[in-house]
């Protein structure tokens, strides 16, 4: 028994050291952000933020009840497509809030 706990205790440190290892990808879709989590991603809906502004490197993600989480990006992203993706998450953000 004392082995196969051992057994299935390295299998679970395994995933978990490979699912780290990986990069820190966010998915933008049209339902909202989907943010990695250990095994899995987990959604969050246009209406959980009041702002998403990408500016130089920085991606600032504030939330509706008031927690702030800022990301580094690996790479510099052009001019023209972080204007672009600020209108689309600025578009989503206020188009998901009833009137």
């Amino acid at each position: 028994v004392l082995m196969a706990v051992i057994a299935i205790s390295v299998v679970a440190i395994y995933y978990i050291e490979r699912r780290w290892r990986q990069p820190f990808v966010l998915k933008v879709t049209e339902r909202g952000l989907w943010f990695p989590r250990l095994f899995r991603y987990q959604l969050f809906p246009w209406e959980k933020f009041n702002h998403i502004i990408l500016h130089n490197n920085l991606l600032t993600l504030d939330f509706s009840t008031n927690r702030v989480v800022q990301l580094d990006l690996d790479s510099r992203v052009p001019e023209d497509e972080r204007q672009g993706f600020n209108r689309f998450c600025a578009r989503h953000i206020v188009g998901e809030r009833p009137a």
